[in-house]
């Protein structure tokens, strides 16, 4: 009962007037504003590929990825000439199942760095940056926080676990 009371007061439910208005705006805002950020996200995934020709390039990949990156390059590039699992070319993509076997195998650090690096920094600029969505998320869920009477949006997030305060975290 205690934790039914506390999930709907921390969905604003005594919020009055005003005050419960601002909160229900500020709800639909995040709302919209995670959908755009999980969507920036699966675009800059989506946008990233790296091409390889040399056979030395996938030394260290089982041969299920190999395959894997075989068969992607000839999805994503059927008007080229075909590629083999054997002679290449092969695609390496941001997705799992081409990432994580990248990651673990590949011999060339080089290689795995740039994966690395571009897996780390996906929707970071141009039109899928998702920094000015952090900045408007962070500021809203404070304002939130604020209007049910939390100082901050840690002690609000807190109030619904174990902890009893930010400070015992």
């Amino acid at each position: 009962v205690e934790s039914s009371i506390r999930s709907m007061r921390l969905s604003g439910v005594d919020l009055q007037g005003e005050e419960k208005k601002e909160f229900n705006e500020i709800v639909l805002k995040l709302s919209e504003l995670g959908t755009n950020f999980q969507n920036h996200l699966l675009d800059a995934t989506k946008a990233f590929e790296m091409v390889l020709t040399d056979k030395a390039d996938v030394e260290g990949l089982p041969d299920s990825a190999v395959a894997g990156a075989s068969q992607s390059y000839n999805q994503a590039k059927p008007d080229e000439e075909p590629g083999t699992p054997e002679a290449g070319p092969w695609r390496l993509t941001l997705d799992f199942p081409s990432y994580l076997p990248a990651m673990k195998h590949l011999k060339s650090s080089e290689l795995r760095e740039k994966i690395y690096r571009a897996f780390q920094t996906r929707a970071s600029e141009d039109e899928v940056d998702n920094g000015p969505l952090i900045v408007e998320i962070l500021n809203l869920r404070r304002r939130a926080s604020e209007l049910l009477g939390f100082p901050n949006f840690a002690e609000k997030s807190i109030s619904s676990k174990m902890a009893e305060n930010v400070e015992a975290v």
